[in-house]
């Protein structure tokens, strides 16, 4: 009884790591085929921007599956909108477009904005929350109130806390830090005891 649970463990993380090992351009390619081009998308307050094989799919097809995508290279929840680099004043949510005619994304650029470019921006509701949501999983920071000290101020996620509710954050301040560390010599979350990034 044991030895199977043994092995289906380590089936299990022989899965997780084949996981992690392919990125997100590589599945893609592994699921649709090969490509000619790359579509970019820059989120517009941070300029992060993905770069992700382009495939010249039905314009509704296209997002939905980009979305998917993006939300995964993200590692976000939050919904956002998804503009044309053309599209100056932003009028047109590429998201939101109900196209009755089925063109595929190469031909509604070339109609709508002129172009054979594939580069678009993304813009977030919420961009406070992402830069959260960020910063739990790089070494960003963003703008909040300190949980040690409850001033507003530049904070950041030193350490590595698993945070299930993403509306929460366990960031605190440069000076916040630096005196921690004196006080704890083990260096761990002043909030849940997580050890440091």
């Amino acid at each position: 009884m044991n030895r199977v649970k043994v092995k289906r463990t380590m089936s299990e993380n022989i899965n997780h790591l084949r996981g992690l090992i392919h990125s997100i351009p590589e599945v893609m390619i592994q699921n649709h085929g090969k490509y000619n081009a790359t579509s970019s998308f820059k989120i517009e307050h941070s300029g992060e921007t993905f770069c992700l094989p382009h495939y010249n799919f039905e314009l509704k097809a296209y997002f939905s599956l980009y979305i998917e995508y993006l939300k995964s290279l993200m590692e976000t929840t939050l919904d956002f909108s998804i503009f044309h680099m053309n599209d100056r004043e932003h009028t047109m949510n590429l998201i939101k477009l109900n196209d009755t005619n089925n063109a595929t994304i190469d031909d509604f650029i070339n109609e709508q904005f002129h172009s054979k470019c594939h580069s678009f921006y993304i813009r977030f509701e919420n961009t406070r929350q992402y830069d959260i949501e960020r910063s739990l999983i790089t070494t960003t920071t963003f703008r909040g109130e300190c949980n040690v000290c409850y001033q507003t101020n530049e904070l950041k996620h030193y350490y590595n806390c698993d945070i299930k509710d993403k509306r929460n954050h366990h960031g605190i301040c440069g000076t916040c830090y630096i005196a921690w560390q004196r006080a704890n010599p083990g260096n761990t979350c002043p909030l849940c005891r997580s050890c440091k990034k």
